[in-house]
């Protein structure tokens, strides 16, 4: 549930957030777009995992500020970790 994440986020913080795009109350957009309008949170890395991968999709993750973009077609567990791992620095 996007809504809950994204309380549970803001009360208790996180050095990366990993979400779904299809969630209830509030999908993984909205959240990212409340993740980057957060003064203090908006530098916190995003990546989105999802099945909703054409490439309107994809063009909107990146749009309102994910970071990555993966689709669960082609899901490689390595590749996560690599991902985060390069996010995280």
């Amino acid at each position: 549930d996007g809504a809950d994440g994204w309380r549970v986020f803001q009360e208790q913080g996180c050095d990366l957030v990993v979400a779904d795009v299809e969630m209830p109350r509030m999908d993984g957009f909205a959240l990212c777009q409340a993740i980057r309008g957060s003064r203090r949170h908006a530098a916190v890395p995003v990546v989105l995992v999802t099945a909703m991968e054409s490439h309107e999709h994809r063009a909107r993750g990146l749009e309102v500020g994910a970071d990555a973009y993966i689709g669960k077609s082609s899901f490689d567990q390595q590749s996560l970790l690599d991902t985060i791992q390069q996010l995280l620095g």
